[in-house]
């Protein structure tokens, strides 16, 4: 069958095969239903059939939990590729940059947690994200460059244009000019919507942050999370990074294998749950960076979309099995939101 559940033999984190019975992740029906429900389609079975049959173990090696069985490689591909290819939290934050300069939830978190990180680090200067574009640094350095509303709308406008290739066929020009007229409506749209928005003074607008110069947004392709296929307004999330947030767009492996310099962070806001070797991604990326931020959902707010979820533990394993690391909760002592974990991974000297 190409479409099928799969047995999961051992944690997906530490490949530990000792696990117990414990249901760590959401229990609320509505996690992850968006996602799921392509596979439940494909599978025959409702969402909440699904659900069910999704058990939920921990690894008591590592104290993580992941799904057991869960979507084999094609439905999984499948899912994230077709059946919900677009991620709906990083788009939604990309939306509300372009027609408000009001920072929402997740931008004063991250001005909460920039703040925190130079505490510890100092001056950052190379700085470089991972996974997705729309959740973490990279939006909030691009916030200080443009604090006006009409200059992110400006810049939006500028990135959904695409000139005719003359190579291009003629259904393919007549598609792009008819695009082009779709883009333009929305982007009225997106006036309109921020009229309606109370916006802020932003000369009152104290921005005592200096963002880096050199940034970067760094890719992995990956079959349980998005990829090049996660579009919205007919580019991808990449493509948006590059024409919007003015980062250079690299695969990892390409940093690792042509750069001599290290970056001073990478930071992997809410991804690190979709790659499938989430261990071997942090040992890459302190080999690419002197310090790694990871933010990533807490496992009970974690929902079945995920075959593996965090639990509390994870920091206290990492520092445990990382003996080159020190590792700092950015949580203790700060009014952040609860439902994430906030984790820096820094090399000692």
């Amino acid at each position: 069958m190409r479409y099928a559940l799969k047995e999961i033999n051992q944690c997906p984190v530490c490949n530990s095969v000792q696990r117990k019975d414990f249901d760590g992740m959401s229990t609320r029906k509505t996690a992850g239903y968006h996602y799921l429900k392509p596979a439940a389609e494909l599978l025959n079975r409702t969402v909440e059939d699904l659900v069910e049959e999704i058990k939920v173990y921990q690894c008591t090696n590592c104290l993580n939990f992941y799904c057991n069985p869960w979507l084999n490689s094609e439905l999984s591909s499948h899912v994230f590729c077709v059946g919900a290819p677009d991620h709906i939290a990083g788009w939604g934050n990309l939306e509300q940059w372009i027609s408000s300069v009001n920072p929402n939830a997740v931008e004063k978190r991250n001005n909460l947690i920039f703040k925190l990180v130079l505490d510890k680090l100092g001056p950052i200067y190379n700085y470089a994200e991972f996974g997705c574009p729309f959740q973490g640094f990279l939006m909030t350095m691009k916030s200080w460059d443009l604090p006006t509303r009409q200059e992110r709308l400006d810049k939006f406008s500028y990135a959904l244009k695409q000139q005719n290739d003359p190579r291009w066929t003629k259904y393919a020009k007549i598609y792009n000019i008819l695009e082009g007229i779709a883009k333009k409506i929305i982007v009225w749209t997106f006036v309109l919507r921020s009229l309606k928005k109370d916006q802020l003074d932003v000369k009152t607008r104290n921005y005592t942050h200096q963002a880096p110069l050199n940034r970067k947004f760094l890719t992995e392709d990956t079959n349980i999370g998005w990829g090049v296929n996660c579009v919205r307004y007919g580019s991808s999330c990449r493509y948006f990074a590059n024409r919007l947030m003015d980062v250079d767009v690299l695969p990892l492996s390409e940093f690792e294998r042509n750069f001599s310099y290290k970056f001073d962070l990478i930071g992997i806001f809410n991804f690190l749950d979709h790659i499938t070797a989430p261990l071997e991604m942090i040992k890459r990326c302190l080999g690419a960076s002197s310090n790694l931020l990871i933010i990533t959902h807490r496992a009970s707010h974690a929902g079945r979309q995920h075959l593996f979820a965090f639990s509390d533990r994870f920091p206290e394993w990492i520092r445990e099995n990382f003996s080159y690391a020190e590792v700092y909760d950015l949580s203790i002592g700060q009014d952040l939101p609860k439902d994430y974990q906030y984790i820096l991974i820094t090399q000692k000297a």
